[in-house]
């Protein structure tokens, strides 16, 4: 289920009620791309099941990151209901979802009930919002598989997503510095869709995408089927303004070959405006093929005008701010930081 205009709320309605095969659920498992199964065992409204997932802002307005947003989960608890809880995560992009934890919930009593939680949305266009109901096991974002051993894990649990629009304040081309940037001080700053791509492969507006041009992108290959960066997020986790002092987590969006041995470095500069000095802050190996987002962290310096390269290459080249692989993609994002 997904909501694609931006409003005040994303009800699922009817659409997740029952679990896999067990009762009634359209188009299951409802989870992104059907990537995470649902558990066989059990008797629908006897055992456990995800009914529906309501996300709501309390005043009314649009969904946009930095607000706070309600979620209501309706769900059917087992009899063991002392054994069963709800756990929520949140991804910034439906597209290529990294999963993070917001909260585990318990039930009151067996069957039908509502649980609610709330929690501060992230930076980025379309999100996605996970329930994952559990019998036993541990906090995982999807809990249903084969183990080492063979045995099956998460046989009666149940996982559902609901994507959504937010009304998010998305980067702007700066023709100075020559790249994406946030030109107010914000707790967050999304590049969008403007580095979507690699050199002329694909859609992206302006590469090369690096300050004042100085890095430019490999310029073999295929969009989407070899490696480019599709987008940059700097955001805080408590929705507070970008400040020196302050951690900030950096999110970007690829497209890797990780069966090639794809690497992707990222690096950090205080003074983008100025003669930048890019220091390193990590390196992050994709999980997989195709789409996803990777994530670090760094903490802020002093510096109005700051930026973030993303580097993309392969693993056998040495880290570096501008590599110049045939296939290498490079990309910055420049924000606003107070005092």
């Amino acid at each position: 289920p997904v909501c694609a205009a931006v409003k005040s709320f994303c009800d699922a309605g009817t659409l997740l009620a029952g679990r896999g095969p067990l009762g009634p659920e359209s188009s299951a498992p409802n989870t992104l791309q059907s990537s995470c199964p649902d558990g066989s065992w059990g008797t629908y409204g006897v055992e456990e099941s995800v009914e529906s997932i309501d996300l709501r802002t309390p005043d009314g307005t649009p969904l946009t990151p930095g607000k706070a947003a309600l979620v209501d989960v309706t769900l059917i608890a087992s009899a063991a209901f002392d054994a069963d809880a709800l756990e929520l995560y949140q991804a910034t992009d439906a597209e290529a979802p990294l999963w993070r934890h917001v909260a585990t919930l318990l039930p009151r009593q067996a069957g039908r009930q509502v649980l609610s939680a709330s929690y501060v949305l992230p930076p980025g266009g379309l999100q996605a919002l996970r329930a994952r109901l559990r019998y036993g096991g541990v906090e995982e974002a999807c809990g249903t598989y084969t183990d080492s051993r063979g045995v099956q894990q998460g046989i009666y649990d149940d996982h559902d997503d609901l994507a959504f629009a937010t009304a998010a304040a998305t980067a702007t081309y700066d023709r100075s510095l020559k790249v994406p940037r946030c030109s107010v001080v914000a707790a967050y700053c999304d590049s969008g869709r403007l580095l979507d791509g690699r050199a002329l492969l694909g859609p992206e507006a302006n590469q090369p995408n690096t300050v004042k041009g100085a890095c430019a992108d490999g310029t073999a290959g295929t969009y989407h089927v070899d490696r480019s960066i599709d987008a940059i997020r700097v955001f805080t986790a408590d929705a507070t303004p970008l400040a020196a002092g302050k951690s900030a987590t950096v999110e970007v969006k690829v497209f890797a070959a990780a069966t090639a041995g794809d690497a992707l470095d990222v690096y950090y500069t205080a003074n983008a405006s100025g003669t930048p000095t890019w220091t390193y802050v990590a390196t992050i190996l994709p999980a997989k093929d195709g789409l996803q987002t990777l994530s670090t962290t760094l903490t802020l310096a002093s510096g109005s005008v700051q930026a973030v390269r993303a580097s993309l290459r392969a693993a056998t080249e040495a880290p570096a701010e501008c590599t110049t692989g045939a296939m290498d993609d490079h990309d910055d994002l420049a924000f606003q930081v107070g005092p």
